[in-house]
């Protein structure tokens, strides 16, 4: 009879069906030949052969048990040892399996639920992760023998959560247990605080975002433990901030858009509605009032920043601006409110404060007035060559109309997106940034 599956650290032992032990030996290879009749007595019907580990190599393995069946009631067959006992989800129950045969096995075979087979001649047994039904096929020779067992010991933790929502919202969020262990859960603690179910079914009522723990205690003594998370609650108004700023790279408006649930910008311009995102742009010479907001993942808008593009000092919406003969700008504010205004040169990252225009070219005046900007382009000639004020010193809007271009590079995502500014010369670019 070949013996195959040996370890050779292992010392395999031979009894008959009286547990009397009729040999031994130390096998040489995985594989070996033995003669049945130096082991079997004549008035004997059962040949168990068991191969023991020595001590210290993975001894928490069971020892393999095969049975050489003789005589009249000799046949193909196989005993399945089952723990009993519950294990732990996520550990394994050890099943043993003890072949009858008749001549040598030629395959020995497992097909787990999941459909995966695994090679059983190593060993006799097998250490199952899940449970189900699982199949078994024996060949010996030219015989084949099949069982299928269960294996329903591992106490395995079914939370059933719901969320009653998993959209934004700026309601409470309510997570719905229907918790389930095969043995049967004996408790549930919330957050700490021991829960009662109601119909099987214990509640989590969330009022802000945060962690919540779940413990669930099994029948069988087994604790679990599980954090629900809830970040879909909302209750903030959005808000919505920017400012303009002057570089020798040319003009950015910044703006910083608070909003958990996130949110897109817009800019209302000459009846129309427009998403602001890197892609799109828009030229300084769409003269006009770009009226700005911000809309969260909830569709509250926060309200309108206006923001004024004007070509020539007579089109300002803000305040009344005049160039005098020496490059003087002066601003006087309409009826709205004070006005603070800053006059930069382009291609210059500093302000004038003397807020005169005593070069030719073109100026960038600022105004501010609260939730109102205004970016007037002034094209000056030079002071010298200027007549009176306000106006010999300044050239109409028409010669630089198309010249600067506004390029929105700001993506609302939550809170935490933030553009990178990137501009050429004669561009404005519209960037995101974080609100301190």
């Amino acid at each position: 009879m070949t013996l195959s599956g040996l370890k050779t650290n292992a010392t395999v032992y031979l009894y008959d069906e009286n547990n009397v032990m009729t040999g031994s030996f130390k096998p040489e290879a995985e594989t070996e030949t033995i003669s049945v009749a130096d082991y079997l007595p004549e008035d004997s019907y059962e040949l168990h052969i068991t191969q023991a580990v020595s001590a210290g190599e993975n001894g928490t393995d069971p020892s393999p048990e095969l049975v050489l069946s003789a005589g009249v009631n000799a046949k193909l067959d196989f005993e399945i040892l089952c723990e009993e006992d519950f294990v732990r989800d996520g550990e394994t129950t050890t099943v043993r399996f003890v072949p009858h045969v008749t001549q040598s096995i030629t395959s020995f075979t497992l097909t787990s639920p999941d459909g995966t087979n695994y090679n059983l001649l190593e060993g006799f047994y097998f250490r199952a992760k899940a449970n189900g039904e699982y199949r078994v096929t024996l060949v010996s020779e030219d015989n084949t023998r099949v069982k299928t067992f269960n294996i329903a010991n591992i106490d395995a933790v079914d939370y059933g959560a719901e969320y009653s929502t998993e959209e934004w919202t700026d309601e409470n969020v309510v997570i719905t247990l229907t918790p389930t262990a095969v043995s049967g859960v004996a408790q549930v603690e919330i957050d700490g605080v021991k829960a009662t179910a109601a119909d099987g079914k214990y509640t989590v009522t969330a009022t802000e975002n945060g962690e919540h723990t779940v413990k669930i205690v099994t029948n069988a003594g087994f604790e679990y433990e599980r954090t629900f998370t809830v970040g879909n609650i909302d209750r903030t108004d959005p808000a919505l901030d920017f400012t303009i700023s002057f570089t020798a790279n040319g003009i950015t408006l910044d703006y910083a858009a608070e909003s958990p649930s996130g949110g897109k910008l817009y800019a209302d311009f000459n009846g129309t509605t427009r998403e602001i995102t890197e892609e799109s742009r828009f030229t300084l010479d769409e003269e006009g009032k770009y009226e700005i907001y911000f809309t969260n993942g909830l569709g509250k808008s926060t309200g309108k920043m206006v923001y004024y593009v004007s070509y020539g000092a007579e089109k300002a919406q803000l305040a009344d601006i005049s160039v005098e003969k020496d490059g003087l700008v002066t601003v006087t504010a309409k009826a709205r409110a004070d006005v603070e205004a800053t006059l930069y040169r382009a291609g210059e990252d500093e302000a004038i404060p003397s807020m005169k225009a005593d070069k030719a070219g073109k100026y960038y005046l600022n105004l501010l007035n609260g939730t109102e900007i205004e970016t007037v382009v002034l094209y000056v000639q030079s002071p010298a060559l200027g007549g009176g004020s306000g106006s010999s010193g300044v050239i109409g809007a028409g010669e630089g109309s198309g010249a600067d271009a506004v390029m929105i590079a700001g993506i609302v995502i939550g809170c935490v997106a933030i553009a990178a500014a990137a501009v050429a010369c004669t561009l404005i670019v519209i960037k995101r940034r974080k609100k301190a």
